[in-house]
């Protein structure tokens, strides 16, 4: 039964898997409990590892191996993924789950549809090889109610399907990789990083400084200087508060944390990749 002291409930994971979704009803069924309080963190990818990445520091050992795609914490205990929350639960409070796996399949699925519909943003993805081999896909999040321009600009060289230089960020290289920086790229006129070429027919102003640098895997506006936009861009690696006020930042990466790994991993000379990293493909992006 539960403690007569109360449970504090931390129950977070990736909304688009059905485990967060498993781990969430189960939650809900204890809730009116007066003894439960519970905090629902429903996250996308790049969230996700932050959150584990904070919580791994937090509580130490508890986390170190932890893979699955939900977790729930008790007064700052770690209880683990969906299913030892199930067992869990039921232990304190006989709640038993008798819903079937298809039911939170299509919770899931319509949670991510959801949040793609309210966010009343673009998203679009690239393609990334290094070499010759794809190692994956980036899904990025354009905030086109702060920055309209940028994300159009950025929009419209991810969907343009022309193959005439400078039209299309499909085929263009990241040309830098700064570590424990940024990576760089959009250079779409032959990829040495000397050139930056709007839609607009050259560069186009500063929009907004309102989205700030607090993480990995902000997308933003390379520059020569205020009002110089164009069509090169970076990914983060880290937090970069310095960039707050220099460079619009007008997105973020929202699935491929794997991909921007293998891109800081990557070898370099110069901070230019001694191995050629390449947007094989990009266009609009929408869930499965």
């Amino acid at each position: 039964m539960a403690s007569p002291t109360g449970y504090t409930l931390e129950i977070a994971g990736l909304l688009y898997e059905k485990s967060y979704h498993i781990a969430r009803v189960a939650g809900e069924a204890i809730e009116s409990n007066p003894l439960v309080s519970i905090s629902y963190h429903p996250m996308i990818e790049t969230e996700w590892r932050i959150f584990l990445q904070d919580k791994r520091k937090a509580l130490g050992d508890e986390m170190l191996e932890f893979q699955e795609s939900a977790g729930v914490i008790s007064n700052g205990k770690f209880v683990g993924g969906a299913m030892a929350f199930l067992t869990w639960v039921k232990e304190n409070f006989d709640y038993e789950e008798f819903r079937p796996a298809a039911l939170y399949e299509a919770m899931a699925k319509e949670a991510f549809q959801d949040f793609i519909k309210n966010s009343k943003h673009d998203f679009v993805f690239m393609a990334i090889t290094l070499g010759d081999k794809l190692i994956g896909r980036l899904v990025l999040e354009l905030y086109s109610d702060l920055c309209p321009k940028a994300c159009e600009n950025f929009r419209t060289l991810c969907t343009s399907q022309s193959t005439e230089a400078g039209i299309s960020y499909r085929g263009s290289v990241f040309h830098r990789v700064v570590k424990n920086g940024w990576v760089q790229g959009g250079d779409t006129i032959d990829g040495s990083g000397g050139h930056s070429v709007s839609i607009y027919n050259g560069h186009f102003e500063d929009e907004s400084f309102a989205l700030r640098h607090d993480r990995r895997g902000i997308l933003g506006m390379a520059n020569e200087g205020p009002h110089t936009n164009g069509s090169q861009f970076y990914f983060t690696f880290k937090p970069c508060p310095w960039l707050d006020k220099e460079s619009v930042a007008f997105g973020r990466v929202m699935i491929g944390w794997d991909v921007l790994q293998r891109l800081e991993e990557v070898d370099t000379f110069n901070e230019r990749p001694t191995d050629t990293c390449r947007i094989s493909s990009c266009g609009m992006w929408a869930p499965p």
